[in-house]
């Protein structure tokens, strides 16, 4: 049984990455996003677990950055924030997600955050 039917990344509001999971998920970020949205629609077998679910941000060092409950959205829809500020930086290089029910990784998944290009100066 697969517990993840649809799954992405997005910036923005989880409210609005989970209304419009529907579409393309994004995989690649800049280190000057100010948060990284992750939603997942749950296959029909592990609905009944939708709020037991933990979600664990891994740095690209292979440490946690985030560990929290997964935000529950109705009876099939799940997702996790992961803001960036001055105590938690978007380190560039692949993140790993770990999806957790019962203390068993069900899921994983990976994104990668870019360096932000330099910028050429404009000539005067």
């Amino acid at each position: 049984f697969t517990p993840i039917e649809a799954s992405g990344f997005a910036v923005g509001s989880l409210s609005d990455a989970i209304a419009t999971s529907e579409g393309p998920a994004e995989a690649e970020f800049s280190t000057s996003v100010p948060q990284i949205v992750w939603w997942a629609r749950l296959g029909s077998r592990f609905r009944q677990y939708a709020g037991r679910f933990e979600v664990r941000w891994i740095e690209p060092s292979g440490e946690i950055s985030q560990e929290k409950p997964a935000k529950r959205h109705g009876a099939d829809r799940i997702g996790s924030v992961l803001h960036f500020d001055d105590e938690r930086v978007a380190v560039a290089g692949r993140w790993m997600l770990e999806l957790v029910l019962n203390d068993d990784v069900i899921d994983r998944q990976t994104v990668v955050i870019r360096p932000q290009p330099n910028r050429a100066p404009r000539p005067l």
